[in-house]
């Protein structure tokens, strides 16, 4: 009853994404990495708590949201709209729409939206359609990989609304795959309009140094 709406069928079988968790925690272009509950999304909640970040009747997307835990926190903080959106449509399924119902067992349907797929296909699909404008865009643990980087920002910078808020949440570096807040910082310097500032950095002398990017539209 949970409307899922899917831009284009990109999702691999169920029998790859399933063969691919038996050893790993993701795998590009089949499996990424949506039923981990990654610490970056703890970070942004906790980041949007501690700046009591006003989510009242605003409209919102999570990309990469898996557990959707940031867009949860932002429906609970009053969003009239939340948009949940996972690479894979069987984590949207197995677990972000079923989390969603624990929290809200009687939530107003209305205001929710699923889609699965990935990042430059939804882009497309969702053209200029004013529906598709958010106020705030919520994304954590998704710099891993560089290859990326183009379609996240580019789906950021069509979609956000012009006085709207991006938020990255991200590990400094990415040991082993490669990605950095660095390396996006300067691809996010190919779109002129886009703002990028440093709103939180978390370095506790024992676990990875991560960070909160926000973005927003220049006037």
């Amino acid at each position: 009853d949970i409307p899922l709406e899917e831009e284009e069928d990109t999702n691999k079988t169920k029998e790859e994404v399933e063969k691919v968790l038996q050893n790993s925690d993701l795998s590009p272009g089949v499996y990424e990495g949506g039923f981990k509950l990654w610490e970056c999304s703890i970070d942004l909640i906790h980041y949007l708590e501690e700046t009591s970040f006003s989510f009242e009747g605003k409209t919102v997307l999570e990309l990469g949201c898996g557990h959707g835990l940031p867009a949860l926190y932002a429906l609970k903080k009053g969003a009239s709209v939340v948009h949940f959106q996972d690479f894979n449509e069987q984590v949207i399924e197995q677990l972000t729409i079923p989390n969603v119902i624990k929290n809200f067992p009687s939530f107003p349907k209305s205001k929710t939206k699923f889609y699965s797929g990935d990042w430059e296909s939804l882009n497309k699909w969702f053209g200029e359609s004013e529906e598709h404008k958010y106020d705030v865009i919520l994304t954590s643990d998704t710099l891993y990989n560089p290859a990326y980087y183009p379609r996240l920002s580019s789906i950021i910078h069509d979609h956000l609304s012009p006085k709207g808020i991006a938020f990255v949440a991200a590990k400094s570096y990415y040991f082993g795959i490669g990605g950095s807040t660095r390396q996006f910082s300067q691809i996010i310097e190919n779109y002129p309009t886009l703002e990028l500032t440093k709103g939180k950095l978390f370095d506790d002398g024992s676990s990875n140094i991560r960070e909160i990017l926000k973005l927003s539209l220049s006037s």
